[in-house]
């Protein structure tokens, strides 16, 4: 089953009482087969979490020495995004539960982006997708090997977090 084989804007949110990452709960302490299979589910439905801002964890049990996890999450898929491209999730403080809860805003990017660059493959299926990157590539005439990388690779990195097909 695919998510993006839906043209329909889709945003999945909720605790899933799974992590993706060993780095998701203070204590480290994980299930790999469980945490497998979630990221597996999220790879097979072609879904993309939204980056959260706000506080590192999303559950904590209350205790003395409290085992902190990320529980709480949400997914879109691509049709979300290129209809939202600003949208993003920010973890706000919790009253009275043990979940932060997570408030979604669709258009101020309050929350920011992951820092971390991911290129997306369907990105070469888009029209007009190769014209828009090669009119985004600077051009440099005095840099050197890597310099000359980073600068376009960043430049080019930064394009992209805002690209939506036009």
């Amino acid at each position: 089953m695919l998510i993006n084989d839906e043209d329909i804007p889709t945003l999945v949110g909720g605790d899933f009482n799974l992590v993706r990452r060993i780095e998701e709960k203070s204590s480290g302490t994980v299930n790999t087969n469980l945490m497998e299979a979630f990221n597996n589910f999220v790879a097979e439905t072609e879904l993309r979490e939204m980056h959260r801002g706000g506080s590192q964890y999303t559950w904590t049990n209350k205790q003395t020495n409290p085992i902190m996890v990320v529980l709480d999450r949400v997914f879109t898929n691509m049709s979300m995004e290129a209809h939202f491209p600003l949208a993003s999730a920010h973890s706000v403080t919790r009253i009275g539960s043990d979940h932060n809860p997570l408030v979604v805003d669709l258009f101020s990017n309050r929350g920011g982006r992951s820092r971390i660059f991911r290129f997306e493959t369907a990105w070469l299926k888009q029209d007009g997708f190769r014209d828009w990157v090669l009119s985004k590539w600077p051009k440099f005439q005095n840099a050197h090997g890597i310099d000359k990388w980073q600068k376009i690779s960043s430049k080019f990195r930064r394009s992209l977090r805002g690209w939506n097909g036009n």
